[in-house]
């Protein structure tokens, strides 16, 4: 089938997780790797990073298993992908895609 990028092999790899492979071959883990792009956007120009010393964290260290910089940047990717209602980070917070682009690996995000 021609011209449908089935024979194309073209993968794209983030600068801030080199191990990251997106490679458009069909939804074989994720449909949202748009979430991978708003990281390297925020990455390269320096949206949120600064938010987080401005925000006051009164939690206890114990009760906070994500940081304050790790749910902002999920509820705005959250938002800018389409999720507007904040009852989706229950569904996402173990998105494949989500987790390494709020810097959270393996594990899974605010819910």
């Amino acid at each position: 089938m021609s011209g449908s990028g089935e024979r194309e092999r073209e993968t794209i790899r983030p600068q801030f997780d080199r191990s990251i492979v997106m490679d458009f071959q069909g939804a074989k883990i994720t449909s949202d790797t748009g979430f991978l792009l708003l990281r390297e956007v925020d990455e390269r120009f320096n949206i949120l990073g600064p938010i987080e010393s401005e925000l006051e964290d009164a939690r206890s260290w114990v009760h906070s298993n994500h940081t304050q910089l790790q749910m902002v940047r999920q509820r705005v990717y959250q938002i800018a992908a389409g999720y507007e209602d904040c009852n989706d980070a229950d569904f996402l917070r173990i998105d494949p895609a989500l987790r390494p682009a709020i810097g959270k690996g393996d594990e899974a995000g605010a819910g």
